[in-house]
């Protein structure tokens, strides 16, 4: 056995039982056992049925009438019809237009009756002169009467709505013992659109005797018939579509646009 064996043997001796000076021993690999899952916690006991009958209380069926309906900007201006304010406008376009001419032309002739044109040429500009300005005049006043006539009736309109939200709000009501008495035995049916057309054309009379300084009372008066007579129109028309809904039995889809003529 030569040196380098022997060097081999005292270097590796891997069943040595006592460790030796500069002698490697083997590391012994040791698997750890799995760690067992915990037991699940059993699911909590449904709570106990009571056997006792279920009784009905007032206390849970009874509820408050829902409040009424909020009312904002978008829902109360969808329900106003454009449709009186529109016919204002254009017969008080047609109106002035008809006056704002026939007034220049009157005004016309009268301010060049002392410098009659004698040629042919002289009456040709005469009547065009004349006609330019029954025209432009004719047109400013139909522009002016119309609008001031929309807007008037436009106002009218909007108060007409929102004197019937106000009528519906309060008959939506049932806070008070009287209320509820009075919707009891249908005390409050008789009101209807001609006092909402009352109120609005009452509110209009104030506005326009404080804008023109007219007479008040006279305006009420005004006022109060023209807004009573269309609320009355609209109960009427209300009260026929009812009936005819009625005859036929079949209950048809009807708008409830405020200020709708038709």
């Amino acid at each position: 056995m030569n040196s380098a064996e022997r060097a081999v043997m005292v270097w590796w001796k891997p069943f040595s039982s006592s460790p030796q000076p500069g002698v490697q021993q083997p590391v012994e690999l040791r698997q750890e056992s799995p760690v067992p899952p915990p037991t699940p916690s059993p699911p909590p006991s449904p709570p106990p049925v009571s056997a006792t009958p279920f009784r009905s209380s007032p206390e849970i069926f009874s509820h408050p009438p829902p409040p009424p309906a909020t009312l904002t900007p978008t829902s109360f201006l969808s329900s106003i019809s454009p449709t009186i304010p529109l016919v204002s406008l254009s017969l008080g376009l047609a109106s002035g237009l008809y006056t704002g001419a026939s007034r220049a032309g009157l005004v016309f002739m009268a301010e060049n009756a002392h410098r009659r044109p004698e040629t042919v040429q002289g009456w040709y500009f005469y009547n065009k002169t004349k006609n330019y300005k029954v025209l432009l005049s004719g047109i400013k006043a139909g522009i002016s009467t119309g609008v001031r006539l929309g807007g008037w009736t436009g106002l009218w309109v909007l108060a007409d709505a929102g004197a019937l939200e106000a009528r519906e709000q309060w008959l939506s009501s049932t806070s008070s013992a009287w209320m509820a008495y009075a919707h009891q035995n249908g005390m409050l049916g008789w009101l209807g659109h001609w006092t909402d057309g009352m109120v609005a054309g009452q509110a209009v009379a104030v506005l326009a005797s404080a804008a023109y300084r007219l007479p008040t009372m006279r305006l009420l008066a005004i006022g109060t018939l023209a807004g009573g007579t269309t609320g009355a129109l609209q109960d009427l028309r209300d009260y026929l579509i009812r009936k005819k809904e009625a005859q036929d039995g079949v209950s048809q889809p009807r708008s409830h646009l405020v200020g709708s003529a038709t």
